[in-house]
């Protein structure tokens, strides 16, 4: 039977003389697709007024086998009523041979349809109708960003550094409500779009819609801030035509830290522990050397939800001196290194303000054996031992904030240097106080 070889029906939409602002358009819809195809005389001024469907047509197509042994088709269309959700009959025609169209004149309202067709044999005899086909007409709208203001600060602009509730709100024309339900055809999706990155995975759902007058709207949503890191964005609202925003410094927002980088300098107390080893122990006596100084430096120009990086120098002084039975000695122990720092900052949710930092670092340097000399009896002396030897380090430290940008720093680090005659690796606890520029 003909009717039975009837393929998978295609409707095309085509419709003329319409505002480019407020066409009426669809979207796939089970195994009907519905496409708007925009007339050439699109005038693309704006209207405040919908435009009528009766000033326009539209074409409904199908495809179906045998079309030589079919003298017309037969066509069913009924439409959802959006009350009761049933369908009602809203239109049956014929076509005049066995084209597979039919003209729709005028246009179809917004809303759900279906429809099904059946075809005449060469005998007059009508056969049995096909599967009804759901498609929906959408009522199309340009949507329009023109401003996006952070409630805090009234700019387009969130700042990670200082208190935000991340409540945004956009204003703009042509912005409705997110989709409720399956069958709605006038709706806005809203997006956060990254630049560099692309979409965030979630979509965001307005909080409330403030309408006004000639379609303008407020729209005001929370950003969840654990989901986004610094960049710069485009919230995006996409029609249910597909019609959406472009990207621009209307509906731009930018996400950041106000102090775009840190640079820290501190400076205080450590006492060196030789951990192995035997040398320094045996002919100085001790495995610990409380005479010590050591200062930090830390730049951090990379700054991310996850954390701040950067580099660093590492600077050690450490003055050793003992007395034995037979002969004194005395050295210096200088030490200098590179590092790449991590931190990430801890900060109280209500205010945002900065409490401690917990800070990684490690890199590669040198520890100078600097003046080291053996004095005996009578003013005899040995040769001063002074050696540079490339070292590597690798520790980690608790910055606490005491007020504004003075903190205090507990700081540990293992160094071990690569010395021909000696394993020489070197524990060094230390306590400093600082300042962040």
């Amino acid at each position: 039977m003909a009717c039975r070889k009837l393929r998978t029906a295609l409707l095309c939409i085509m419709i003329f003389l319409l505002p480019a602002n407020n066409l009426f358009a669809a979207k796939k819809s089970k195994k009907v697709e519905v496409q708007l195809v925009d007339g050439e005389s699109t005038s693309g001024e704006e209207s405040e007024e919908e435009t009528n469907p009766e000033d326009s047509w539209q074409l409904l197509e199908w495809e179906a086998d045998d079309v030589q042994y079919t003298l017309r088709f037969a066509v069913k269309l009924e439409r959802k009523n959006e009350e009761t959700g049933k369908y009602e009959e809203y239109l049956e025609t014929e076509t005049e041979d066995n084209t597979c169209s039919i003209k729709l004149e005028p246009a179809l309202h917004p809303g759900v349809y279906r429809y099904a067709v059946a075809p005449y044999n060469l005998l007059g005899i009508k056969e049995d109708y096909s599967d009804w086909e759901e498609f929906r007409i959408l009522k199309a709208f340009q949507p329009e960003v023109n401003e996006v203001l952070v409630n805090v600060n009234k700019t387009n602009t969130i700042y990670f550094d200082e208190f935000n509730d991340g409540l945004l709100t956009i204003n703009g024309r042509n912005l409705f409500e997110v989709p409720k339900t399956d069958t709605d055809v006038s709706y806005t999706n809203y997006t956060l779009v990254n630049s560099k990155l692309g979409m965030l995975k979630t979509q965001l759902f307005p909080l409330g819609i403030n309408q006004g007058t000639r379609n303008t709207s407020d729209v005001i949503f929370r950003l969840n801030m654990d989901d986004i890191d610094t960049g710069r964005y485009y919230l995006m609202a996409t029609d249910a035509s597909g019609l959406r925003t472009e990207k621009n410094k209307s509906n731009e927002l930018i996400i950041k830290f106000k102090k775009a980088v840190d640079f820290d300098l501190a400076g205080g107390y450590y006492c060196p522990v030789i951990l192995f080893d035997d040398t320094f122990k045996t002919y100085m006596g001790s495995s610990a050397w409380p005479l010590s100084l050591m200062g930090k430096i830390t730049f951090m120009p990379v700054k991310k939800k996850i954390g701040y990086f950067g580099g660093g120098f590492e600077a050690f002084y450490t003055r050793m001196d003992n007395k034995m039975e037979h002969y004194e000695i005395g050295g210096n122990l200088a030490s200098g290194f590179l590092t790449f720092v991590y931190q990430f900052p801890i900060k109280l949710k209500k205010n945002n303000k900065h409490l401690a930092t917990i800070e990684i670092h490690g890199g590669g340097g040198v520890d100078y054996l600097m003046g080291y000399q053996f004095k005996f009896a009578h003013d005899l002396k040995s040769e001063t031992l002074n050696s540079m030897n490339l070292a590597v380090l690798a520790g980690g430290s608790v910055q606490i904030y005491l007020l504004g940008r003075l903190y205090v720093e507990a700081n540990v680090d293992f160094t071990t240097s690569f010395m021909k005659d000696m394993a020489f690796g070197v524990l060094r606890p230390g306590a400093l106080i600082g300042w962040q520029f």
